[in-house]
């Protein structure tokens, strides 16, 4: 990446590639509940759920439970 200084500040001169493997990628899902999100998220390897409602207990997963 080449860069311009102005002003004391290094700017980019060229935009950056894009991700082409999902597994570079963070995402949110959201729905109703009991429609299966964390059930179908499950599948999927070296997932952390960061829990903020019951629901998980039936399944094996990575987890880091919401204590407030």
């Amino acid at each position: 990446m080449i860069t311009t200084e102005k002003n004391g500040l290094s700017l980019p001169t060229k935009k950056s590639a894009p991700a082409t493997d999902l597994r570079e990628l963070s995402a949110l899902y959201y729905g109703r509940e009991k429609i299966g999100k964390t059930s179908f998220l499950a599948e999927f390897e070296d997932n952390l759920f960061l829990m903020c409602e019951p629901g998980s207990k039936g399944l094996s997963i990575l987890k880091r439970d919401n204590n407030l």
